[in-house]
């Protein structure tokens, strides 16, 4: 169904563009929406996990400081070359980055559990998406 999306979703937009103004194509999706609105909570139950922790607010911002300032870092450094501010924003990140890490492996209940990396199906699931996406995204700049 999402290679559907892909292939229609360029073409939609592109009538729309020829047709209307620029800002047509963001008003495609309302209809869409007002039907995901009305039927979601009668289609889609809610599930809740008994044995979950509650949301460990520490953990989101330690996270956010971890990845945040790593993209800043890489989109200042690719507009004005590498210099001090990018710089010791790539490297906070990654040192926000250890401390969350070493954070979640403490906790009972982690925000990103880790442990689950050992298992080969999700790791590899995981490294063929990063794959799959980097391809795209190269895919797209080379066009």
């Amino acid at each position: 169904m999402e290679s559907g999306g892909m292939a229609v979703g360029p073409l939609a937009g592109g009538v729309l563009l020829e047709y209307f103004h620029w800002g047509a194509v963001f008003l495609f999706s309302v209809p869409v929406m007002i039907v995901l609105l009305i039927t979601a909570p009668i289609l889609l139950p809610e599930y809740r996990d008994a044995g979950s922790g509650r949301l460990d607010l520490s953990s989101v911002c330690l996270y956010l400081a971890a990845i945040m300032p790593f993209i800043y870092g890489l989109k200042e450094w690719a507009k004005d070359g590498l210099h001090g501010v990018p710089m010791l924003a790539m490297l906070a990140g990654p040192a926000f980055g250890i401390t969350f890490f070493v954070q979640q492996r403490r906790m009972d209940h982690p925000l990103l559990d880790f442990k689950q990396l050992k298992d080969c199906r999700i790791s590899v699931s995981l490294g063929m998406m990063l794959h799959c996406t980097a391809a795209m995204a190269e895919s797209a700049e080379s066009d």
